[in-house]
C-alpha cells in the first residue's frame, strides 16, 4: 500500500508530462542566471539555494522537479489523513490542481513544489515530535522560497516556524541582486497584478479547484476553522502583488484538502478521479 502511494503520483506524471512537455518560464529563466552567477532582480535573488545547488543544468532541474512535485502529493496524503484510503484520495485532489501540479510538471525550473515540500515536511515533522529537525527544514526552505516559513506555520499551526521571517528579512538586505528591473512585472507588481486579476471572476478564481471547491461548496465549509481561513486569505492575497493565479493561491490547498476529507461523503473518492480532468487548466 505505502509502494501505491508513490506509485500513483510518479505515473500521472509521466502522463501530465506527456501531455504538456517542459518549458522555461521567465522565473524558470531567472534561476538558471542565477546558477551562472548572474545578477537577477528581487524577489529572485532571495531564492539563492536551489539555483546555488543546481546550477544552470536543465537536466538537473528537472529530475529535482520531478522528484519534488511527486514528494508534494505524497506529503499532502500524509498531512490530510492517516488512513490509506483518505491519503490516496488525498493525492488525487492534489493531482487535479492545475496551480501546483499541471504548472510544476510543464515547468520544471521552480522553486514552487521544493518550498511545498520544506513547508509540509516542517509541518509533519512537528506533528510527530521533531522540532528542532522541523525547525531547521522550514529555515532551509526559506532560502529557497521566502513564503515557506509563513504557510509551514499555517500548516503546523505552530509560532516556532515564524523565525524564519529572520532569514527571508536577511536574504532580502544581504543577496546581491540587480536594483531597478526593467520588467513591468517586477517594477511596478501591484500595479500589473490590478490589470492581471478580477477577484469576481469564479472562473478564474474558484474553478481552477474542481472537485476541491465541489466537496467544500456541498458541506466542506463546516469544518473549516479560522487557521484554514488563514491560509485561504494568505494564499490568495498573494495575488495583489503578482500576476500568477492558481499557482499562488492554490498554496492553501493542503488545509482545504484535509477539512474536505475530515467528513467525506461516499463518493468522495468518484469526485477526486473526476477532478483529474478538470478542463480548465488555470494560468
Amino acid at each position: 500500500m505505502f509502494l501505491i502511494l508513490w506509485l500513483m503520483p510518479i505515473a500521472f506524471y509521466a502522463l501530465t508530462w506527456w501531455t504538456t512537455g517542459w518549458s522555461l518560464s521567465p522565473d524558470g529563466a531567472f534561476y538558471c542566471s542565477m546558477g551562472r552567477g548572474e545578477r537577477v532582480p528581487r524577489p529572485y535573488a532571495q531564492r539563492w539555494l536551489l539555483p546555488a545547488v543546481l546550477g544552470d543544468r536543465p537536466t538537473l532541474w528537472r529530475v529535482w522537479g520531478a522528484l519534488a512535485v511527486v514528494l508534494s502529493a505524497v506529503l499532502v496524503g500524509e498531512y490530510a489523513g492517516t488512513s490509506f484510503q483518505t491519503k490516496l484520495i488525498a493525492e488525487l485532489l492534489f493531482m487535479g490542481l492545475p496551480g501546483l501540479w499541471r504548472l510544476n510538471v510543464r515547468l520544471p525550473v521552480l522553486v514552487d513544489p521544493t518550498a511545498l515540500c520544506c513547508a509540509l515536511g516542517g509541518a509533519l515533522l512537528m506533528r510527530a515530535g521533531h522540532p528542532w529537525l522541523a525547525t531547521t527544514l522550514v529555515l532551509m526552505g526559506t532560502s529557497v522560497k521566502e513564503t515557506t516559513f509563513l504557510f509551514a506555520a499555517i500548516f503546523a499551526g505552530h509560532g516556532v516556524f515564524l523565525t524564519g521571517a529572520f532569514i527571508a528579512l536577511v536574504n532580502r538586505w544581504s543577496r546581491d541582486h540587480r536594483p531597478n528591473p526593467a520588467e513591468p512585472w517586477l517594477h511596478n507588481p501591484v500595479q500589473e497584478a490590478r490589470k492581471a486579476h478580477d477577484f469576481l471572476n469564479p472562473v478564474e478564481k474558484i474553478v481552477p479547484w474542481g472537485a476541491v471547491a465541489l466537496l467544500l461548496i456541498l458541506g466542506g465549509f463546516r469544518d473549516m476553522t479560522p487557521l484554514t481561513w488563514v491560509a485561504v486569505g494568505l494564499a490568495y492575497a498573494q495575488c495583489l502583488a503578482a500576476q500568477d493565479n492558481a499557482r499562488l493561491f492554490q498554496w492553501s490547498a493542503p488545509m482545504l484538502i484535509a477539512v474536505v476529507l475530515k467528513h467525506p461523503p461516499a463518493w468522495v473518492g468518484m469526485a477526486a478521479v473526476l477532478g483529474l480532468f478538470n478542463p480548465y487548466r488555470g494560468t
